[in-house]
């Protein structure tokens, strides 16, 4: 019996500066191919795209959460907080919130709406490391600069 495990990934293309589909990923040779609605970009350096995945959660207009994007929710009917999602050590997603430094539940997003990523955010640009942890990739995972 042969397992397979497919994961749900997507990536920040920085040389196009925009979110594409990951269509071959081969971290021996160092490729990734890039999917857009309207042409596919192959790179020999995969410098040029930083992954993300799928957290298996949706927000309330049923868009796919994936690691990186930035959230609004409304936990306490109060006032609506602003987070991105990442992981822990035991790879389970959460909302980091924004600047409060306050983690909260996955499940928070089913009320939220996604509206935008880190990567689009000026106060990230240049910060690959930093996002990198704050995704919680691994290094020889990490795609970056």
């Amino acid at each position: 019996m042969k397992i397979s495990h497919q994961r749900n990934i997507r990536a920040w293309d920085k040389e196009e500066k925009r979110m594409a589909s990951v269509g071959i990923i081969n971290f021996m040779a160092g490729e990734v191919c890039l999917i857009y609605e309207d042409a596919t970009f192959c790179y020999k350096d995969t410098d040029k795209a930083a992954l993300t995945e799928y957290t298996g959660r949706r927000d309330k207009n049923n868009t796919k959460a994936y690691m990186g994007d930035i959230v609004e929710f409304n936990p306490y009917r109060l006032k609506k907080i602003k987070g991105f999602i990442t992981k822990d050590e035991y790879n389970t997603p959460y909302i980091y919130a924004i600047p409060s430094d306050k983690a909260y539940s996955i499940k928070n997003i089913e009320k939220g709406e996604i509206v935008g990523n880190i990567f689009e955010m000026p106060e990230f640009a240049g910060e690959p490391n930093y996002v990198n942890t704050l995704l919680g990739i691994e290094k020889e995972q990490t795609l970056h600069n």
